[in-house]
């Protein structure tokens, strides 16, 4: 799963990507949002907090491999909308649901 903006604050993301037990993938403590690119565009912050599923478990089924980190100060960007029920949405719907490009 990449990485999307869900909140001005708050990033949701796969634990082993922020667990240094899981793959060895470990944030370098910073995140650029609004950019695909590591090294330039987007806005840059800096990992407050990184709270993984309770249920995660990395060393069997890939269950519950999911994260939020938690920046250190709101982006200006827009969140992803969410889903809250069943709506048939394509890509001509100007609420499609867009990842905003994050980077670790």
């Amino acid at each position: 799963m990449p990485p999307s903006l869900i909140h001005p604050r708050w990033v949701v993301t796969a634990a082993h990507c922020v667990a240094p037990e899981g793959t060895g993938a470990v944030p370098d403590g910073t995140v650029r949002v609004g950019s695909v690119h590591r090294t330039s565009g987007g806005t840059m912050r800096g990992i407050d907090r990184v709270v993984r599923h309770p249920g995660c478990r990395l060393d069997g089924p890939n269950r519950h491999d999911t994260a939020l980190v938690r920046l250190d100060r709101p982006v200006r960007e827009r969140p992803i909308h969410i889903a809250w029920g069943p709506r048939r949405l394509d890509s001509r719907d100007d609420q499609w649901p867009l990842a905003r490009p994050i980077t670790f």
